[in-house]
């Protein structure tokens, strides 16, 4: 079976490291580089001509940053899903990237081509894409503090399709995995989470996570995050 086309965006105020990428991308059949950007506000001009399905965006550039363009572009094209590319190893940063909206966080550094078409493939399917060199790092400052209590008001509002689509997402599935277990198509699935999304006022799914744990929709030992 044929893979869909990704339309991707590549941000990053380095002429070099773009053409990096796109040597990399170039021979992939199903990942299609609609265009490229070299800061935020260019970004933003590419996603209202474009709509791209994935970005690789870059944290330091002038104009407007990666973290600012993420929080944005998400804001305003929640179908778009954003991989951040990043030369620096900040933990605290990376949390920032995703609480931004950011579907992926990858290291420069540790870019292959194998794991550069995996990531992309991964937030274009609605997962999370941590870099392994980071992950570990990251899971006790996410996880391991006590979650502070939430009143389960939102919770109780959603209907039963709703609950059970944040707790499938919270569990760590892509909507392709959620799309079989549903027997609905993979779009309607993007869909409806980008109505969750908005209802429960998150940015993506590690937001959701987070909501999810904070209400009991899920508890900490199911997390697959």
């Amino acid at each position: 079976m044929n893979q869909s086309v990704i339309d991707v965006l590549l941000v990053d105020d380095h002429a070099f490291f773009r053409n990096i990428l796109l040597r990399l991308l170039e021979d992939v059949p199903h990942i299609n580089v609609v265009a490229t950007a070299q800061n935020g506000y260019e970004a933003l001009d590419v996603c209202h001509a474009h709509h791209p399905d994935v970005i690789l965006m870059d944290l330091s550039m002038e104009m407007m940053d990666g973290l600012t363009a993420t929080a944005t572009i998400r804001h305003q094209y929640p179908q778009t899903n954003i991989l951040v590319l990043t030369g620096v190893e900040d933990h605290t940063q990376a949390i920032a990237t995703f609480e931004a909206g950011a579907a992926g966080y990858l290291r420069k550094d540790s870019i292959t081509p194998q794991n550069l078409i995996t990531a992309i493939q991964c937030v274009a399917d609605g997962g999370i894409y941590i870099d392994p060199h980071v992950f570990s790092a990251l899971l006790p400052t996410w996880y391991a503090a006590e979650l502070p209590p939430e009143p389960p008001s939102l919770v109780i509002e959603l209907s039963a399709d709703e609950h059970n689509l944040l707790r499938q997402v919270a569990l760590g599935r892509n909507n392709q995995e959620i799309s079989k277990r549903d027997e609905v198509s993979s779009k309607t699935v993007a869909n409806k989470a980008s109505m969750l999304f908005s209802k429960i006022e998150v940015n993506g799914r590690v937001q959701a996570t987070h909501f999810a744990l904070r209400h009991g929709v899920i508890h900490l030992d199911e997390t697959a995050v």
